[in-house]
Order: structure tokens, then C-alpha cells, then sequence
């Protein structure tokens, strides 16, 4: 039997209960109900003549896709008149709900009209009909959110609270064309608005927004409009947190089997801007067909710190604080981007850490997937670290996922970082670039004075093999070569990883340092005179977040015939770093008067693995190993005794050492 037809049975039922017999009492049962939009269970609907007193039970109702079980209807008064049956004073409850105040009115011709009043300024009224056109309107006055959650479960476990005012009307209206087509329209406003679940990952409080729908559609194909307003209040969805709303959006288009098409978008956002946006969707296949956006003059300050820092830091890497403003236009379609062009005036870029830092950027990247375009990016000053960079310019070629720079100088301080032949290519997801180059003589003076270090004398150069980066990883290729103190660094296999991380990891198989002159190294950080030049040997070196945690090394006097001196000084500090265990053993008693001496070979040696440092010298002893080995007129000796040696106690002595001592300016 058709839904229509058991709602006449029960009116019908209730105008024979309630003529003129007096304390009748009627009870009817059915088993159940099914509709194409609900279904009902176990109904019993009883009936008492005296005072018209109307109860109706349902065992289990389902609608909308949610069940109610135990729904109770109770009308301790009905009144019927010219076919309209009225209960102004029923109650409504579910099971574990509370029991609400029910007003209904139904024309049994074809209208109701049902009012729920939980409070007294509080309203949720739901009115509809069926005869001739189909209508069904919802209006709240004041309604309070958290009720819902008693009628619709899955929304328990959000705690919705707040309050909406608003209607919807959906029904039938006459089209453009004049015929009759099926209509939505709504417009609803809360106020104090809260939610959160059980994740935390989703959140809200105080919100207040406006919110309009509308939707004219015949059959499967709709065009609809939207408009959305969140004005104030605090919102979180995980990693982004808004604090002050700000947030609007308006957009249109049609709605035809599973694809959704929007004719036009924007999306605003207080003090960063607004975003355009056109596209389709298909939900069936969850595929994005095409999509096109645009912005101007997005502000990315604050973008930065709203939009993009929380996924900075939500992948461990450093927040980096962004400047400027930002023209954006994308294009995509066939399951990618065809066109996208950045316009940047007065940007910038800065690591809050202090490691890392741009100003004054302006750039032009017009690129496209399928054809080759030119751009380029320019920059006012840089810093790395304390090293101040100069003014720098970059002409990038760009082929689809192709990129190249032909050669980039770069002013540091009185010399010049040059990258040559700096070149990149997407592949799998994920970038690979190559560049070489060398670094022009900077004076080691000036370099020293500015990173706050000992004043050296000379010059810095090196020459850059080719290096790639991919996957996060920057690896050299070939060996670094680093000129300082009159000798050079020579650097096998360096790799870095984690680069942009918390923890960046940096190996080497091989260092070796050649015909370093000690007498520079020595005034340089006031350790005392050594005369003379030392070379090294570094196997297995690993830095973690540029500390030491492993390596294998050896620093000795360099073979051949010069001058070798050291002071007492000298022989004063290499005794302190030794420790306690550490001995300075001079021929005769009155060489002590000498400030220097003679030596044949000076040689120390660490492994260090776990913290320790396991020291070794140029010859073992009995008792230990000898640091300094004595020659010549005075000669001495320094022995060593403690072979293991905590790796930030040595540190410690060697700052100790460094500081408590003058140091001189070399010129």
C-alpha cells in the first residue's frame, strides 16, 4: 500500500476515535511501514475517545540513513475540524533522548505543519504538502545544535553546540523557460558555534558564519550557487589553525550524473587574499578533469605563517618566515598541470633559526608543461648564517619539467660563490639537480672576523666538483678541494642528508689535509708558536646536525726539511688537552729556561665512536703515547697517559685552551 495511504488510514482513524462515543478506546498495530525515503517497525497507535488522546509507538524507525529506536509520539489533546486534525500540545522522544514539546497540524487533504518548541524562544518548524506541487520547508528560530546529535548519532562524537537561525525550502518553481523545475533554497546563520572529535584533528569554538544555498535542477542535471561566510571564531583542521575566521566563499555551477562542474569560485581569507578558481570534478571517479586558478597580490606573510608553516613543521622542517606578494595562475588538465606562472614583487625568505635568509626577491616564472619559456629570479642580499651575501640575479630556462641556469655569481664578502651549469629535471615524483662550481678568493680575514672566529691571514678558494641533489640528499661528486693556510683540504665521497631538516647528516670517506703551515694555524687561534706544516688523514667522518658522532683521524707533522719549534706556550696547551695524564718531559732542569724548543715529529690520533675519543700519538710508550716527539738542541717530550678521553671534555679543553689565551691578529 502507498505511504499516502497509510497516513490517510491513521487520520482517518483518529477522526473515528475522537466523534461522539464517549471514553472509547481504540488500538491499532502494523507491523511495518517501507517507503522509498523511510521505514518504520512494530507501529502501535492508540487512541481514547474521552479528551481525544492520542499515543503512537514505533519500535524502530530509519530515515535519511539514521535508525531511532523506541520513538514515542504522545497528543494528550486532538482536535479536528473540516478535515484537520491539530495536536498544539504533544511530546516527541527517542530512546535515551529527552522529550520534546511537539505542536502538529495536519490537513488531511494535503499540508502539515509540524513545530517543535524545546525552549521558549526556541523553534525548529518543518511544513510540507502534497497535493498539487510537492513543498517541504524548514525554518529554525534560535534552534540549539547540540539537540541533533539526539536524532542523528554519528554527530555524538563531535559534540556539536551552538545555535542556527535560518530556512530551507525545496519544492517546485517555475524555470527560465517558464516550465516547472525542482528547487532548493536556504540560507542559515550560527552563532557559537563549537565541535571537535575524538581525534582532535578537527576542531571549532565560537564560531559565527552565514551560509546560502541555492539549487533549481530537472532530474539528474542541477545548477546551484553557494555562498559561505565563517566571520569569527576559532577553527582547526589539522595542521592549519584559524584563529579569527576570515574566512568566505562564494562559487556556482551544475551538478549532471557524478560530475560536478564550477563555473567560478572564490576563496578569501582576511590579510592573505583571494583565489578564483573554475574546474570539474567527477566524484565516481574521483578524478579532477580540469581546473584552472588565479590570485593577485596574495600577501605571504601571512599566508606563510597561517597556511604554510604548520606543514613545515608537521614534516620536521624549519618555519621558514616568508615576504611579498604573489600573483598565481594554474591551469590543470589530464591528470596534471599544463600551465603555471608566479609573479613575486619584494619577497622574502627566512629561516627563524637564523641559518638561512633572502630579501628583496623579485621574480617572473611563466612556465608550461609543453613548451620552453624563460624566467627569472633576482635578489636584493642573502645570509647564511653570520656570511653576508651580496646582490645575485638567476636566468632560468625552463622545457616542461626541465630547468636550467647557466651560471650564477654570487657576492660573499670580498670574493664570490659561482655556480656553473646548474640544472634540474622531475622524475618519479621527485627532483634531481646537478650544479658545479668554485668559490672565489675570499679574504680569510674578513671571512674569520665575520663569522666571529680567530683572524686568520689569506685567502679561502675552492673548487666545486659537480654535485647533485635528490631525495633530499646533496652528494658531491669527485673531491672538494678547499685552499687555506698555505696547504689545502681534499674531500672524498661528502654527502649530506636531511638537507632542509631538524637534523642534517654529513659524511665523508676521506679528508686529508696537506702542508698546512702550523705557524699560521697556531697564532690564528692563539694556541702558542709551532714552526713547521702538519698534515691529516679523516676516514669515516659523521656529522648529525653538525656534530661529531664518529670518525677516524690522525694529524702529524708533514715529511721534509724545515724549521721545527714550538713554544712553551705551545707545550703548555698540548699538555692541558692531554689532562691530568699528560706529561711534559724536558732534558735538564735549567732547559727550562728556553721558550723554545726543538722538535722531530708532533702527532695525535682519534677514534671516536660513542663519545669517546680513543688518542693515540707518533710512538706508544709504556706508560702511554708520545704527542711530541723531542729533536735537536733543547729537545723535549709530551706523553700522553689517558688513552680514552670523553669527546666533549676534549672540546672543552680546547675552547678553554683557545680562550683563556690573547689572540693576536695575523696581517
Amino acid at each position: 500500500m502507498p505511504a499516502p495511504r497509510y497516513i490517510r488510514l491513521f487520520f482517518l482513524l483518529t477522526l473515528w476515535a475522537v466523534l461522539p462515543a464517549q471514553a472509547q478506546v481504540l488500538s491499532v498495530s502494523l507491523e511495518r511501514i517501507d517507503h522509498p525515503h523511510f521505514s518504520a517497525r512494530d507501529l502501535r497507535l492508540t487512541v481514547q475517545g474521552d479528551g481525544a488522546r492520542a499515543d503512537l509507538s514505533i519500535g524502530h524507525l530509519s530515515m535519511a540513513g539514521k535508525a531511532f529506536a523506541k520513538v514515542r509520539l504522545g497528543c494528550p489533546r486532538v482536535r479536528l475540524q473540516a478535515g484537520v486534525v491539530d495536536c498544539p500540545d504533544g511530546r516527541l522522544q527517542a530512546a535515551g533522548g529527552v522529550a520534546l514539546p511537539l505542536a502538529f497540524r495536519v490537513d488531511l487533504s494535503g499540508g502539515f505543519d509540524l513545530l517543535l518548541k524545546p525552549a521558549s524562544s526556541e523553534q525548529w518548524r518543518l511544513a510540507g504538502g502534497w497535493r498539487g506541487t510537492r513543498k517541504l520547508a524548514l525554518s529554525l528560530q534560535h534552534a540549539r545544535l547540540e539537540r541533533l546529535a539526539t536524532w542523528v548519532p554519528v554527530l555524538v562524537a563531535w559534540n556539536l553546540k551552538g545555535e542556527a537561525n535560518g530556512s530551507l525550502n525545496v519544492g517546485r518553481t517555475m524555470g527560465k523557460d517558464g516550465g516547472d523545475v525542482d528547487a532548493l533554497a536556504g540560507q542559515f546563520e550560527v552563532a557559537g558555534l563549537s565541535f571537535g572529535d575524538a581525534s582532535g584533528s578537527h576542531a571549532g569554538e565560537r564560531i559565527a558564519g552565514r551560509l546560502e544555498l541555492d539549487a533549481q535542477g530537472c532530474g539528474a542535471a542541477w545548477s546551484w550557487r553557494l555562498l559561505a561566510n565563517w566571520k569569527e571564531g576559532e577553527g582547526y583542521v589539522a595542521p592549519i589553525y584559524l584563529a579569527k575566521g576570515g574566512l568566505a566563499l562564494s562559487a556556482a555551477g551544475t551538478l549532471a550524473e557524478s560530475l560536478l562542474k564550477v563555473d567560478k569560485a572564490e576563496l578569501a581569507l582576511a590579510e592573505v587574499g583571494a583565489v578564483s578558481a573554475s574546474g570539474v570534478y567527477d566524484w565516481k571517479s574521483r578524478r579532477l578533469p580540469n581546473f584552472s586558478l588565479t590570485a593577485r597580490g596574495l600577501e605571504l606573510g601571512k599566508a606563510g605563517e597561517l597556511l604554510v608553516a604548520p606543514f613545515l613543521e608537521q614534516a620536521g622542517l624549519p618555519k621558514f618566515r616568508l615576504a611579498g606578494r604573489l600573483d598565481v595562475a594554474a591551469d590543470w588538465a589530464g591528470d596534471a598541470f599544463k600551465r603555471l606562472e608566479l609573479s613575486l614583487k619584494d619577497g622574502g625568505l627566512e629561516d627563524p633559526d637564523g641559518g638561512l635568509a633572502f630579501s628583496g626577491i623579485q621574480a617572473k616564472l611563466p612556465w608550461q608543461a609543453d613548451a620552453a619559456t624563460r624566467g627569472v629570479v633576482s635578489v636584493a642580499a642573502g645570509r647564511v648564517r653570520r656570511l653576508p651575501l651580496g646582490a645575485f640575479e638567476l636566468p632560468v630556462s625552463m622545457n616542461g619539467w626541465s630547468f636550467q641556469v647557466p651560471r650564477v655569481e654570487i657576492p660573499v664578502l670580498d670574493g664570490a660563490l659561482v655556480l656553473e651549469q646548474l640544472a634540474g629535471t622531475r622524475s618519479s615524483g621527485d627532483w634531481h639537480v646537478n650544479l658545479g662550481g668554485s668559490i672565489l678568493p675570499v679574504s680569510m680575514g674578513r671571512l674569520t672576523q665575520t663569522l666571529g672566529m680567530p683572524s686568520m691571514s689569506g685567502a679561502l678558494s675552492a673548487n666545486l666538483p659537480g654535485m647533485s641533489f635528490a631525495m633530499g640528499k646533496l652528494v658531491v661528486d669527485g673531491t672538494l678541494i678547499i685552499q687555506v693556510f698555505d696547504g689545502y683540504l681534499a674531500i672524498n665521497s661528502l654527502s649530506l642528508t636531511d638537507t632542509f631538516g631538524r637534523a642534517p647528516s654529513l659524511r665523508a670517506e676521506n679528508v686529508f689535509l696537506r702542508r698546512l703551515d702550523l705557524g699560521q694555524l697556531t697564532h690564528t687561534f692563539s694556541f702558542g708558536e709551532i714552526t713547521g706544516f702538519v698534515d691529516g688523514d679523516i676516514t669515516g667522518l659523521e656529522l648529525v646536525n653538525w656534530q661529531a658522532q664518529r670518525f677516524d683521524g690522525r694529524l702529524q707533522s708533514s715529511p721534509g726539511d724545515y724549521r721545527k719549534r714550538i713554544s712553551q706556550r705551545a707545550v703548555e696547551n698540548i699538555t692541558s688537552l692531554g689532562g691530568a695524564g699528560a706529561v711534559a718531559a724536558i732534558q735538564r732542569s735549567f732547559l727550562s729556561f728556553f721558550k723554545t724548543f726543538g722538535y722531530d715529529r708532533i702527532g695525535l690520533a682519534c677514534h671516536l665512536e660513542n663519545g669517546v675519543c680513543r688518542m693515540s700519538g707518533v710512538a706508544d710508550v709504556p706508560q702511554g703515547y708520545v704527542i711530541v716527539k723531542g729533536g735537536g738542541v733543547p729537545a723535549i717530550n709530551v706523553i700522553g697517559y689517558n688513552r680514552s678521553v670523553d669527546w666533549d671534555e676534549l672540546l672543552a679543553r680546547l675552547k678553554r685552551v683557545t680562550e683563556n689565551n690573547t689572540r693576536p691578529v695575523i696581517q
